[in-house]
């Protein structure tokens, strides 16, 4: 039978196939007894070498780009995830920039995988990159991945902070099932869902219900009081409990009952000016005793204990400063003179700040650089804190020395030059949202709107840019 005659079937294709093999083995055989002796022997088997040279070549090149394509995806999804698990653990650290710029370029290699989708959410809601988190969390889901209570509630913190309330309170129901009791922290992000869409009777009744649980934890139970004091139009029913458990938080034991203190000294700070509905949990004298009874209380509670009793006695306020000063020198830390520094400045005390941090102690630490500078400048001695500056002998950021620079030159009247260094220093904050923030409050501070502003802006379009792709 014929090559062509053979028959229509699968194995007639077999055996088409098997002479098409035969005949291109004996078209590029080298074998001398298979090569037809009509014309030059010689360069019809120089020919065939030829051929058979380039017919291995394109077979290897064929092979090694098939081979290459999975191969560099397969290389590109482990190094992603490689990047990614290297992120994650410079986030345990602190280490928030190289995290995140170890989580992006993760996210650049291979932004299919769920590990990448995964460290680049969460490096993103540490940092406050809020509109990349909700970005990163989508492209997670998208892989099908399972989402763990801590993944759904940072997911919902992120379509919170970009103000996607509606969102929040659906993926917040898909998260509870059919479960009626929602775990407390996201019953908590639930009440801030509902207060952001203006329901605050609804936010205080999620956050009562919270409250009123017997085996909700005390930490839960103290950001509930917190967001409830938060709240613009909270009841009067929300209020007073709010206020009891606070008290009783305030007069435990333990890290909360410390933080409880924090905030009942705020509340009665505030007192006066706060809704009359919120009873004073505590009174500033008893939260100063409780402050320095804690067992954990170190130096900054008990600065904290100071300012109640001034609170309570104005008229105690030089000694009080006294003793503050006297049990900093007890501590005798760096970081304790930055806090006592700090305090100080606060009560507009830029002169005793001026006593404790000399131009020594000032190099020891950015706290304390920045608070001898800005006391100079509180005094007027303008000459003298720009030659501090001048001297870059301060550990402090590129950003704040062009700040200081900006803030001595407005007070000396010369406008534009200052205008400029506030400029310089917008350049040196750079895409770095602490850095932009803290830049636009000191300028507030300072009456530079112009720049308070543009750095607000600057935030507020890194925040929108992540759709865009910029950053």
């Amino acid at each position: 039978m014929e090559n062509n005659e053979l028959p229509d079937s699968p194995a007639g294709a077999w055996a088409r196939l098997r002479v098409r093999y035969e005949v291109l083995k004996l078209r590029f055989s080298l074998d001398p007894d298979e090569v037809p002796r009509e014309g030059d022997f010689r360069e019809t088997i120089r020919r065939r070498k030829v051929a058979r040279f380039f017919l291995t070549l394109g077979i290897l090149v064929l092979v090694s780009l098939l081979a290459f394509f999975p191969g560099r995806a397969a290389w590109h999804a482990y190094d992603s995830r490689a990047r990614a698990r290297g992120a994650l653990a410079l986030l345990a650290r602190g280490d928030l920039r190289d995290a995140w710029e170890a989580a992006r370029s993760a996210a650049t290699i291979y932004p299919q995988a769920a590990p990448t989708a995964h460290a680049l959410a969460v490096v993103a809601a540490r940092t406050e990159r809020w509109d990349r988190a909700v970005q990163a969390w989508d492209d997670f889901a998208q892989t099908g991945a399972s989402f763990t209570g801590e993944d759904r509630a940072s997911r919902v913190e992120a379509l919170l902070a970009v103000g996607n309330a509606p969102a929040a309170l659906r993926e917040l129901d898909l998260a509870r099932g059919a479960h009626p009791v929602e775990p407390p922290p996201h019953a908590l992000l639930r009440a801030r869902a509902i207060s952001s869409t203006g329901d605050s009777a609804g936010a205080c009744a999620a956050l009562i219900r919270l409250l009123g649980e017997a085996a909700t934890a005390p930490a839960d139970r103290l950001a509930a009081i917190q967001q409830v004091i938060a709240l613009r139009e909270a009841t009067p029913e929300s209020l007073r409990l709010s206020s009891r458990e606070l008290a009783r938080l305030a007069r435990g034991q333990g890290p909360v009952a410390l933080a409880a203190l924090r905030v009942a000294s705020r509340a009665a700070a505030i007192e006066a000016a706060a809704d009359p509905d919120f009873a004073e949990p505590l009174a500033p004298v008893e939260i100063a005793r409780l402050l320095r009874a804690h067992p954990d209380s170190g130096f900054s509670p008990r600065l904290l204990a100071l300012e109640m009793e001034i609170l309570a006695d104005p008229g105690a306020k030089d000694d009080a400063i006294v003793r503050a000063i006297s049990e900093q020198r007890r501590e005798a830390t760096t970081d304790s003179l930055g806090l006592l520094a700090a305090w100080l400045a606060a009560r507009r005390e830029p002169g005793r700040v001026l006593d404790i941090v000399n131009q020594a102690r000032a190099k020891e630490s950015p706290m304390l650089a920045e608070a001898r500078l800005d006391a100079l400048i509180a005094v007027g001695k303008l000459r003298e804190a720009r030659l501090e500056v001048e001297s870059q002998r301060y550990p402090i950021d590129p950003m704040l020395e062009q700040a200081f620079y900006a803030r001595l030159l407005d007070a000396n009247g010369e406008s534009e030059t200052a205008r400029a260094r506030w400029g310089l220093a917008l350049k040196k904050a750079g895409t770095e949202r602490p850095k932009l923030r803290r830049l636009a409050e000191i300028a507030r501070e300072a009456g530079a709107e112009e720049t308070a502003e543009a750095a607000g802006a600057r935030v507020s379009a890194l925040d929108r840019g992540w759709r865009g792709g910029t950053e």
